[in-house]
């Protein structure tokens, strides 16, 4: 028997765009399509993938070129810094 074999799969190497600089060995929870964020969110997936482009809407893990990914945790913490005062008095 070959002790060398790798028994658990290996998790892929993911880049996280936007958000904090987080360590590279904090786990990392439930992944989300952008589809499944935007509706989590109520937003229209169109709007998030404009706020990727911008450089406001939520941290995201791009896996591939066309692959993107939010961590629920993440949607979680950058909802309630989106939060704004009242206006109107």
């Amino acid at each position: 028997m070959n002790d060398n074999i790798r028994t658990e799969p290996r998790r892929p190497s993911l880049k996280t765009v936007g958000g904090s600089n987080a360590s590279a060995q904090a786990p990392i929870g439930r992944l989300l399509t952008p589809r499944e964020a935007a509706a989590m969110l109520r937003l229209a997936e169109s709007t998030l993938a404009k706020q990727r482009q911008r450089g406001n809407g939520p941290p995201y893990i791009l896996i591939s070129a066309r692959r993107i990914r939010y961590e629920l945790g993440a949607l979680h913490r950058w909802l309630p810094a989106r939060a704004r005062p009242r206006t109107v008095q």
